[in-house]
Formats: C-alpha cells, sequence, structure tokens
C-alpha cells in the first residue's frame, strides 16, 4: 500500500511521515508531496489540472490514500495550494483521501457534528504519534476494504445476491445477518452511495465502479456506520446502552466480559474500540440476564453502578451526539435530520437541542 502526505511544513513533514510508515506493513511506502519547480508545471494556471498532472508520475501513482493538512500555505513552489483543490483531484482520480489538523477548533468540530455522508475524514491531534497512528489507521482500512473486494467481485463479476451498497458491506464486515439494519444507513444525502446505486452484473458498470468502491464504502464506513451508534457502539454508546458506569466499563475485567463483541474490520481502532451491538445482545441473552449490568453483577461478583444521565441522573441508554455523553430518552431528542435512520441510539441532548439547534443544523 502507499500514502501520499500533502504537508508545508518542512520539520512536520518527515516526523509525521515517519511517524505513518511505522504503523504500516513493511512493504508500505509513505510519500511526502513536493511540488515540482519545472516550468511545464508551473505554467499550468489551473492548479487542479496542475496537480492531476504531478500526481500522475509513478511515485505517486497507485496510492491507496491521500492524507493532507489543512493548511497548505507554506507549501513551496505551490502557492495557493489548498486541501479543497486536493480533495477535487482526489475525487477525480476516485483516491480516498483524509484532512487533518494539528488541534481542531471548536467551530470545526461543530461543522463535523453536524454533518455526515459528505466523504469527509477529518483527523485532529497535536500529537503527530497520535496522528500518525490515525492515518495509519485508515490506510489500512481503505486497503483492506480494497483486498475484499476483490474477493466480492472475482473475474470481473459480481457474487449473486449483490445488489445493494449494503449487501456489499454486509459482506465486507461478513455480517451478511445485518444488511437490513445496514441498509438504514443508506439512507439520506450521501452522495458515494447514489453513486453505486443500483449494482448490475454487467462488465461496463462494474468496470467503471470497481476504481471508486474503496473510498466510497470506506467513506460510508467510517464516516456514518461507526460515527452513529446503532449497529456499532463506541465506548461510551456502550457503557450506556449496557448500563455499566463508564469508567467501570473501562476496567479490563468488564471488557473481557464483551471481547467477543468487540469490532475488528477496517478502522478498527484500539484507542477508539467499537462493538457490534447484536453481538452485546447476544451476550446478555445467552446468560438469561436481564442488562449488561446484571450480567457483570453475576460473572465478576460485584455490584456495578449503573450509566445514568450526567444532567438529570436517570437511567441512560442512549448518547448525545454533540456533548458525546449518556443521555436519557426522556432528556434527549432523536430522529434529527442528518442522523441516519438506522441510529436509533444518537440522541441530542434537549438543552443542547433547544438552545443551539438552529445554529447546529438540528431542525
Amino acid at each position: 500500500m502507499k500514502v501520499i502526505l500533502f504537508e508545508d511544513d518542512p520539520d512536520t513533514g518527515p516526523r509525521l511521515r515517519s511517524e505513518i510508515a511505522k504503523n504500516l506493513p513493511r512493504e508500505s511506502s509513505v510519500e511526502l508531496f513536493k511540488a515540482s519547480a519545472l516550468p511545464k508545471f508551473r505554467s499550468i494556471k489551473l492548479y487542479e489540472e496542475r496537480l492531476a498532472e504531478e500526481v500522475g508520475s509513478k511515485r505517486y501513482r497507485d496510492a491507496t490514500l491521500w492524507a493532507t493538512d489543512r493548511d497548505l500555505s507554506r507549501i513551496e513552489h505551490y502557492e495557493g495550494l489548498s486541501e479543497a483543490i486536493i480533495s477535487k483531484v482526489a475525487v477525480r482520480f476516485g483516491i480516498p483521501l483524509c484532512k487533518y489538523a494539528r488541534g481542531l477548533a471548536d467551530d470545526d468540530v461543530l461543522k463535523r457534528q453536524r454533518s455526515w455522508g459528505d466523504s469527509q475524514i477529518v483527523l485532529g491531534s497535536r500529537d503527530l504519534r497520535v496522528l500518525g497512528e490515525k492515518i495509519a489507521i485508515v490506510g489500512k482500512g481503505f486497503e483492506h476494504i480494497s483486498g475484499e473486494l476483490k474477493k466480492i467481485m472475482p473475474r470481473k463479476k459480481v457474487i449473486a445476491g449483490i445488489r445493494t451498497p449494503s449487501d456489499v458491506m454486509a459482506r465486507l464486515l461478513g455480517r451478511s445477518d445485518l444488511v437490513d439494519q445496514i441498509a438504514l444507513y443508506s439512507s439520506g444525502d450521501q452522495s458515494m452511495v447514489v453513486e453505486i446505486l443500483p449494482f448490475a452484473n454487467t462488465l461496463a458498470h462494474v468496470e467503471e465502479l470497481k476504481a471508486r468502491l474503496p473510498g466510497l464504502l470506506g467513506y460510508w464506513l467510517y464516516d456514518s456506520l461507526l460515527r452513529f451508534p446503532g449497529i456499532m457502539v463506541n465506548e461510551v454508546t456502550a457503557a450506556s446502552y449496557l448500563d455499566i458506569a463508564i469508567n467501570q466499563f473501562a476496567e479490563a475485567k468488564v471488557r473481557d466480559l464483551f471481547k467477543s463483541a468487540i469490532y475488528e474490520g477496517p478502522f478498527a481502532d484500539n484507542s477508539d474500540p467499537h462493538w457490534w451491538r447484536s453481538d452485546l445482545d447476544e451476550i446478555v441473552r445467552t446468560a438469561k440476564a436481564t442488562s449488561g449490568r446484571d450480567f457483570a453483577n453475576i460473572k465478576l461478583k460485584r455490584r456495578f453502578r449503573g450509566c445514568l444521565d450526567t444532567q438529570t441522573r436517570k437511567r441512560a441508554g442512549f448518547y448525545c451526539m454533540v456533548k458525546q455523553v449518556p443521555v436519557s430518552e426522556d432528556n434527549s431528542v432523536g430522529n434529527i435530520s442528518w442522523f441516519p435512520p438506522g441510529a436509533d441510539l444518537a440522541r441530542v441532548r434537549r438543552d443542547v437541542y433547544d438552545q443551539m439547534g438552529p445554529w447546529l443544523g438540528l431542525f
């Protein structure tokens, strides 16, 4: 696999390239983009055309992922290059792209909370080591998807029974049992899903989509299925759903009780784990327990605290997408316009909805 890094800081670029490479398989490469000073490139007035021409060289060709700083104002020989231009060229070539910033401002965080299905992966950390790990996880995720798609679409054909994006995603994740729930995440304004609907089992259509599928499906998985709790749940949502206090759910012995439900597919991140919700349900059901907390009480022979709404101190059960905290059904609002229909555990706490709704696009 190959990662192309766009970074304008002469000190940060090599350091970040090294951190990314540390987390990739040995045979992988990370290339730091350097704009050419050759007159034949600098004479091209349209920056999109110039970049498209420059990245066509062998050094940058066949990339798994492009990663770009959101601020490229200091890049040499390419005054005016921006992440917006890189995004447009990446879309043209069907190359997955992730953007990063050394610490996101509050307004950037709010913008990410209110948008979904916009084919963007935005990372932020002041620590280059952490940022390198995250970029590598994204790259390996797209590489994994690309490899699995070759199995699903062998010999230029599509395996029988695969007709929709949800069919493909279910096969990619090894969860054909969840295809109907996954389909709920394809509803809404998602351009990448529209591009691959419907599948037609013909050579021309398959070849046209083949190069773009890893990116399209990867964005959908990263920005929707993993981000909005429903099919899968993050750490806070898992604790809220199982009714186990967050700090107690973080204990190794408690995690071990639910380790068979951990998500290990594309973009899986040990620092930000996810669990299959249906598998959590099966663990509790098989033990004939009344809840995740009851199951932990029985297995570890101690009384665990429940997971409470941080405001009302009542049983939580849901997750506030804006505050990123457990929230109760009574103290929150669901069915927000920018939530995928399948994300039934995603809510917005009522005080946030009442006070900030118009500014966050909640209505």
